[in-house]
């Protein structure tokens, strides 16, 4: 079994050594050992960190991120992850909701000083037209 040492699994998660200790600290990320006790990581790590990073960017909390690790490492039954999954599913999406709104609200607000603003162009011209003649 293909094994990597803390720089490679960096290296090859495109995490910083010092955030995969960190990880490991908080219970988040395993490692073995070897005889000098150096970090040790095998595929099985690489896809997590993977896994890992994609969770991560859905807007986990670190708790989140340990209970599926817990998951992903020892637990053969996978409702501890659905459940996780579901619960992020229903945040992103009230998340989205509230973008969507604050984005056609924008899209309003910028109709009506695009609007304003012509008005008030075609009103200086007019005034200017006046003062000059």
């Amino acid at each position: 079994m293909k094994s990597y040492t803390i720089g490679e699994t960096a290296k090859i998660s495109g995490l910083q050594t010092h955030t995969l200790r960190y990880y490991e600290s908080k219970g988040v990320v395993l490692s073995d050992r070897d005889n000098q006790n150096n970090r040790v990581y095998y595929n099985k790590d690489i896809k997590w960190l993977e896994l890992l990073v994609l969770l991560k960017g859905m807007g986990l909390s670190l708790k989140q991120l340990k209970e599926y690790s817990r998951v992903y490492y020892k637990d053969t039954s996978k409702n501890n992850a659905i459940e996780i999954l579901f619960q992020q599913q229903k945040v992103l999406s009230q998340q989205q909701t509230r973008i969507t709104t604050q984005l056609e609200q924008i899209e309003n607000k910028l109709t009506f000083l695009k609007q304003s603003s012509k008005n008030f162009n075609d009103c200086q011209n007019k005034e200017l037209t006046i003062i000059t003649e």
